[in-house]
């Protein structure tokens, strides 16, 4: 299993994984550094960088970290983590083909829905799927959900752990406006394409 987190200016978040032990946990961390200002320098994981500092570019960010990485990964945020522990019962998971594992998560003291973002798959299938639709970089919000009605469609069969995955809302991206307007109406317009 490859953890795979996106980044973008949020040197605090890469202080946390160190103070929750990631350096020393023995699980394969990838990150993709996707045109922050000052370059991530991170010699406890590998880390890919796109120049480019394109707004929300989550679907290339991904796209990008998924054609490196063979086996299974575990695509997060950097606002999300698990405890050691719980990284280590989730590295012994075998993930048949075409399953997601997807994750409750704990926020703010409150156990929430999880998100379309944070998922263990095999990175084949996403792949052989389609990865994630790059008409929706440049604005907020949809790409995952678009991703996960075409793996819906597709035949993908989504479990839910009961392991917990945690929030820190403080370490969300910042700066960059929120509008999900034109996003949503590519989403909407993708789900009449394709029938979704």
């Amino acid at each position: 299993m490859t953890l795979m987190y996106l980044y973008y200016n949020q040197p605090e978040a890469i202080e946390k994984l160190e103070s929750l032990g990631y350096p020393d946990s023995g699980i394969d961390v990838v990150i993709i550094d996707d045109g922050s200002k000052t370059p991530l320098k991170c010699d406890w994981a590998t880390v890919y960088r796109i120049d480019k500092d394109i707004p929300w570019n989550m679907p290339q960010a991904n796209n990008l970290g998924f054609s490196k990485i063979k086996g299974t990964v575990l695509r997060m945020d950097m606002d999300h983590s698990f405890t050691l522990e719980d990284l280590n019962r989730l590295s012994q998971i075998e993930v048949k083909e075409k399953q997601l594992i997807k994750f409750r998560r704990l926020y703010k003291g409150k156990i929430i829905y999880p998100g379309p973002n944070i998922y263990l798959a095999r990175v084949d299938d996403i792949v052989n799927a389609g990865g994630y639709d790059e008409r929706f970089c440049g604005n907020y919000g949809y790409e995952d959900g678009e991703l996960m009605q075409r793996l819906n469609k597709k035949g993908f069969v989504t479990l839910m752990s009961e392991i917990i995955c945690h929030v820190d809302d403080s370490l969300s991206t910042k700066g960059l406006e929120r509008d999900t307007a034109i996003n949503y109406n590519k989403y909407l317009k993708a789900l009449e394409k394709s029938n979704l």
